[in-house]
């Protein structure tokens, strides 16, 4: 079980798909998705797989188990696309297409063989997966390229970075 490293700023990026609906603004850039995923890819340790996936692409394709009640459009396809992504990343493993429904605390609930994440923001979905027998859990953030409240630095900084960019 190994610790992640932490990814800087990605190649080939363009400006968010969506910057008018989601709030980012003009100001707010999205990797490629290519390049992004070769990126990731490169500092991810051996045995785990990636996979992305558009949710503005249209089509729902859930399996039986993967709900999600109540939802607007947006919120379903971004559901939807998480979870083709995170078939797609199992597949990479050998692993049969699995619905990956949520609990009652919204997070995936993997099949008992898989460790896995998902993420999205608007216009990207990705799913990062590995053998539960290697991994006890995975994380994955993905988040439009824009300054962060310095408020919010304590939360998702470790000590060491958060020291490093406060001097």
């Amino acid at each position: 079980r190994s610790q992640s490293p932490t990814i800087g700023p990605m190649p080939g990026r363009t400006r968010c798909r969506a910057a008018r609906r989601c709030g980012c603004g003009v100001a707010a850039w999205m990797p490629d998705d290519g390049a992004f995923a070769a990126a990731l890819r490169l500092v991810l340790p051996k045995g785990i797989a990636l996979a992305c996936d558009d949710p503005q692409a249209g089509s729902f394709g859930l399996m039986a188990g993967e709900k999600l009640h109540n939802a607007v459009p947006q919120r379903l396809a971004e559901f939807a696309a998480g979870r083709r992504a995170a078939r797609a990343a199992m597949r990479q493993l050998g692993i049969p297409p699995t619905p990956v429904p949520h609990g009652p605390d919204r997070a995936p609930q993997w099949p008992s063989d898989v460790a896995g994440s998902i993420s999205h923001t608007v216009g990207l979905c990705l799913a990062v997966v590995g053998p539960s027998d290697d991994w006890a859990g995975l994380g994955l953030d993905v988040e439009a390229d824009r300054e962060l409240e310095r408020a919010i630095w304590p939360e998702i900084l470790r000590p060491d970075e958060l020291a490093r960019i406060q001097a």
